[in-house]
């Protein structure tokens, strides 16, 4: 697989029994240098379920870390 040229972020859950944390690292290496990876602590396969504060804070905070993606701190509610 070609590495991926934009942006991509991956978001783990540190005991995902289904696909664990390995398979991440794996993935990332995979997918090349333009990911980062964001690794939830005490959070199985549904990290958007499980916290899902910490959730949309990593995605904003990627998405507003984005030259293509105006943010404004005052719109963003969680």
């Amino acid at each position: 697989m070609t590495p991926l040229e934009q942006d991509v972020l991956l978001i783990w859950g540190e005991e995902d029994q289904l696909f664990p944390l390995e398979m991440a690292l794996e993935l990332k290496e995979i997918l090349g240098k333009k990911v980062k990876l964001e690794v939830i602590r005490k959070t199985s396969h549904v990290p958007q379920i499980e916290h899902p504060k910490k959730f949309g804070k990593l995605v904003i905070d990627f998405l507003c870390g984005s030259d293509k993606i105006p943010c404004n701190s005052q719109r963003v509610r969680l």
